[in-house]
Formats: C-alpha cells, sequence, structure tokens
C-alpha cells in the first residue's frame, strides 16, 4: 500500500508500526542486527507519517515503541552511542516534556537486563555496562523531574526501576521527591 499510496500519512504509519513489532520479536530472541535493520527501514514512514500530522496520537505512538526498541536494539548491538542517542530524541519530543523524560529513563533502565544477559567480556566489563545504562537512566529522571514529574509513587513502584533500586542516587531521588524538593 505504501508504493500504491506513497502520500498516505496512514498506511506508512502502519508499515513503520508492523516493522517496529518485526524489531521487538527479533530483540526478543536476541537477533538485534536483524532488529536494527527493520527500525532502519521504518524511521522514514515515521517520520513521513509525523511530518504529515504530528498530533496524531496513534502516529506518535508508534514512534515512542520505535524509539524504545531501538533502545534496546542498540544495548544489544552494544552501541551506547545510539542507545543514548535514540533516549534523547525520545526525551526531546516536547509532547509531554516530564513524561517522554521518564518514558526515556524507563526504556534506559530496560536495556540494563539486555546487557547483563549478553556481556561477552568479564564480570568488570559487564558491571561497566550495567553502571553506564544506570547512570544514563538515573540522568534522565533527574531530567523528569527538572521538567514536573513527581510522581514518587510510580517511580518507586515502576518495574522498569527495578535495577536501579539499590543505588544511593535512586533511593535520594526518590526520597527527595516525596518531601517535595526539586
Amino acid at each position: 500500500l505504501v508504493k500504491e499510496y506513497p502520500e498516505s500519512p496512514e498506511n506508512r504509519n502502519k508499515l513503520a508500526g508492523t516493522l517496529v513489532n518485526l524489531a521487538l520479536v527479533c530483540n526478543a530472541l536476541g537477533d538485534y542486527a536483524e532488529a536494527k535493520r527493520h527500525l532502519d527501514e521504518g524511521q522514514p514512514h515515521h517520520r513521513a507519517a509525523l511530518d504529515a500530522n504530528a498530533k496524531d496520537p496513534s502516529y506518535r505512538d508508534f514512534y515512542r515503541k520505535h524509539l524504545q526498541a531501538r533502545m534496546r536494539t542498540c544495548a544489544g548491538l552494544d552501541d551506547r552511542d545510539g542507545t543514548v542517542n535514540a533516549a534523547a530524541v525520545y526525551r526531546d519530543l516536547g509532547w509531554e516534556p516530564a513524561r517522554n523524560a521518564y518514558d526515556a529513563a524507563r526504556a534506559l533502565a530496560s536495556c540494563i537486563a539486555i546487557v547483563e544477559r549478553n556481556s561477552d567480556g568479564s564480570d568488570a566489563d559487564r558491571r561497566e555496562r550495567v553502571d553506564f545504562y544506570a547512570r544514563e537512566a538515573m540522568t534522565l529522571l533527574r531530567v523528569a523531574m527538572m521538567r514536573g514529574f513527581r510522581d514518587a509513587g510510580q517511580i518507586s513502584k515502576d518495574t522498569a526501576f527495578a535495577p536501579l533500586r539499590g543505588r544511593a542516587d535512586f533511593k535520594k531521588l526518590v526520597a527527595d521527591l516525596k518531601v517535595g524538593s526539586p
């Protein structure tokens, strides 16, 4: 349909969403290279749909899922720059600034399990990778707070942040939120 009707943002969005779903399956199977191929193929279709109507909720939703999948894919490929770049794009979407930063932090925290499973190096190398993603997720949580995110209960209960709960900086962030500190 996209070939036949290239000007249809709806068709482009559906194709992009299908490619995101294929990437998610590939990520679940550990085939990060194939997931990246699907995401790269879908990127221009997301852009075309959003360029046509940036306020369409389904276009936004599929693009958010694309960015989350891209972060996980890049983490699986040990592409830290790619992961951080996708997180920055998510953070700066501008649709819901506090929520965008919070969700980008969630996605980065979910990368921790991926690098724990896929680290081929030494234990020290694995710990360094885990710490990298934890630091990046904490940075985005602070950005979410600066942008107005204040729900300490949600952060405390959010399963995506389970790998961060033992960190002193995470505990301090939650405590600060509970007492109303920025």
